[in-house]
């Protein structure tokens, strides 16, 4: 299983088919792929630590790709995003069932509910803000 989210100026599509077809180059068959976004919680609630307070000190904020992604009235950018990831995975993985979720909670959910208790691998990659708020939501302090 593969939980991915990627959205910035760079290429998220081109990295996602890397990851993919490094997979499949080594065997590797994901039989799911989640595409999430940076939102983190399903009550609306985030914490990115002291970036996003050094990112709207600076007032650079408003224009922040993080922003629009995190932004629930602009599904848009994200819907976007999300379908250009699922046709890039598709050319490595065509058989993986594909799933969108819009917060990474939802994603770990979805993740857990896939497992089924049979101690599936799962792979969080793309970004460290995917990945820093799933390390917060598994390990919670």
């Amino acid at each position: 299983m593969l939980v991915f989210s990627h959205i910035s100026e760079r290429d998220g599509a081109a990295i996602l088919q890397i990851i993919a077809k490094t997979l499949q180059e080594n065997n590797v068959s994901v039989d799911y792929l989640i595409i999430t976004t940076y939102e983190e919680r399903l009550d609306g609630t985030q914490d990115l630590g002291g970036l996003s307070c050094f990112i709207r000190a600076q007032n650079t904020f408003t224009d922040c790709t993080l922003e629009r992604c995190m932004n629930h009235n602009n599904r848009s950018f994200a819907d976007e995003i999300q379908q250009h990831y699922i046709q890039a995975w598709r050319e490595y993985q065509p058989d993986a069932e594909v799933f969108v979720e819009l917060t990474v909670e939802g994603a770990l959910s979805l993740a857990r509910a896939a497992d089924r208790g049979a101690g599936m691998h799962t792979l969080i990659t793309g970004s460290l803000y995917l990945v820093g708020s799933a390390l917060r939501l598994l390990e919670p302090a």
